[in-house]
């Protein structure tokens, strides 16, 4: 029996692996003071691959044996972790003197954990899952501990390294039960066929709940979110980006095509009804995630249990699987997904830029940014605004979208539940806002962040992609929807049904 590689559709994974090789040579090669072309290097590697995945045919069919499937999702996540990836790099620039010996080492992990989410997007086999997973996640570990002397950073290391280690426990030990109950089956194609049969009895149940437990953890779903605070706060800025963005989709892109598989109603009667535990979730995390963020005084903190709330909406996404919004649903959760990493972008940036200048993680240093730089405060607070959902930006449209899907799902409480957590959102986001334009700079503050041009450029771009794609939605949702049909596996009937809602 062969490999059945298929170049054509795993060649994005085989170019990402060979840019993480010729990075680590070039590591090996070059002397300390040179190091910083390794950053464009890196850079010039992911904008070749984005390229040729944007420009090139996108195959679809299976490899390996149906354990790597190549869709339009698929290929949709991979040119958007390519991007986050390219983001990451741009906000790790202004730390690079603070990285200068270990420069070389923190691209390698960060190019090798987009390795494993690129590999995740494409996953149909629960084990090849587990691994690209994995892979995704051990190199984050490391970047969140890789600061010398900062104890803090290594004890953000340490609990992600804890929690890390139980959620895998948890997803491992699910996928086992899955498998055994199954009659040995591991292809997600072929579990959606016994989940639709009815086939889903209690054991293999139970092992469906600890993988999506596993997978809860990843993504921070609550009640399994409580190690992203202390997390978030430790690590490195950059890494708190990669966390914030990247890292959330990739486990919400293992949870959809689990979702997907395994949530959907069957003919048989399901012992759990998973539209509704997932609608609660969405409920609990998105409440719990923005009414904690108020209560923060380190602005780190306060975007991470923001980010526990975003996963509260994005979960809304998936809780309408199976009834007339679904397919609105997973469109908006991807909309949702794209655009919130953009801000998250945007916004630790700013914070990266500011903590260049001698600026510290504390709400309290950002006191009068609007006044010190006006530039920096400008893009910071166009991020802020997409994430607390304010018209006419990207997060707003997400949201309208996600509100929309739930309406069309008939779960009329749950709209009312995101609708609470959007308020409580706009009360933090107030307080930065205030921060930012209402408060005189601290005593002691620095006078001013330095914006190089290419630094500036890209708060631009950034910035505008939340304003213009948030106004006119249609050119990124329109190719969004067309993928997840395909990844739903929706016939036009069905299709034409989750657009009427008959």
């Amino acid at each position: 029996m062969g490999y059945d590689l298929r170049p054509d559709l795993t060649w994005p994974e085989i170019a990402m692996l060979m840019l993480v090789v010729a990075v680590m040579f070039a590591d090996m090669i070059l002397r300390p003071e040179r190091r910083g072309l390794l950053f464009g290097l890196s850079a010039a590697g992911l904008v070749a691959i984005g390229l040729g995945m944007v420009l090139s045919p996108h195959g679809v069919g299976t490899a390996f044996h149906g354990a790597h499937m190549a869709d339009g999702f698929s290929w949709l996540v991979k040119i958007f972790m390519t991007c986050v990836l390219l983001t990451v790099i741009l906000v790790t620039w202004p730390f690079l003197d603070r990285l200068r010996s270990v420069v070389g080492t923190h691209l390698i992990l960060v190019l090798a954990s987009g390795l494993g989410m690129m590999a995740l997007a494409s996953s149909n086999s629960l084990i090849v899952m587990f691994i690209a997973l994995e892979l995704a996640t051990i190199p984050l570990m490391i970047l969140t501990a890789l600061g010398r002397g900062d104890s803090q950073a290594h004890e953000a290391g340490l609990k992600f390294l804890i929690f890390g280690a139980v959620a895998s426990a948890f997803t491992i030990f699910g996928i086992a039960l899955v498998w055994g109950y199954s009659g040995g089956l591991m292809n997600l194609t072929d579990l959606r066929g016994v989940v639709a049969a009815g086939g889903a009895g209690l054991p293999m149940t139970i092992g469906v709940v600890m993988l999506f437990a596993g997978l809860a953890f990843k993504t921070a779903i609550a009640p399994f979110h409580v190690w992203v605070p202390d997390v978030y706060q430790g690590a490195p800025t950059p890494i708190t980006a990669f966390l914030a963005g990247g890292s959330k989709a990739a486990g919400f892109t293992a949870l959809l095509r689990v979702a997907v598989a395994l949530f959907a109603p069957g003919e048989g009667e399901a012992i759990i009804d998973w539209p509704l535990a997932l609608a609660i979730l969405a409920g609990l995390t998105a409440v719990l995630g923005n009414m904690a963020a108020i209560w923060q005084t380190d602005l780190k903190r306060l975007l991470a249990h923001a980010s526990v709330g975003h996963a509260g909406f994005l979960l809304m996404g998936m809780a309408v699987i199976g009834t007339a919004g679904g397919l609105l649903g997973l469109s908006a959760l991807a909309y949702y997904l794209v655009f919130y990493a953009a801000a998250v972008a945007l916004v630790f940036f700013c914070m990266g830029l500011v903590s260049r200048a001698g600026g510290g993680d504390l709400l309290s240093d950002f006191e009068g940014l609007g006044r010190r730089s006006p530039a920096i405060a400008a893009a910071m607070l166009v991020g802020v605004l997409s994430m607390g959902g304010i018209p006419p930006l990207a997060g707003f449209t997400g949201k309208i979208l996600i509100l929309a899907a739930t309406v069309k799902g008939e779960l009329i409480w749950l709209t009312f539940i995101a609708g609470f957590a959007m308020v409580l959102s706009i009360v933090y986001m107030l307080m930065i806002l205030r921060a930012l334009y209402l408060l005189p700079p601290r005593e002691g503050a620095v006078t001013g962040a330095r914006l190089g041009r290419w630094e500036g450029a890209a708060l631009i771009i950034l910035s505008l992609l939340l304003i213009v794609f948030g106004a006119v939605p249609g050119p990124v949702l329109d190719p969004i929807r067309e993928a997840m049909q395909a990844m739903a596996g929706l016939s036009p009937t069905e299709i034409m049904v989750a657009a009427t809602g008959g």
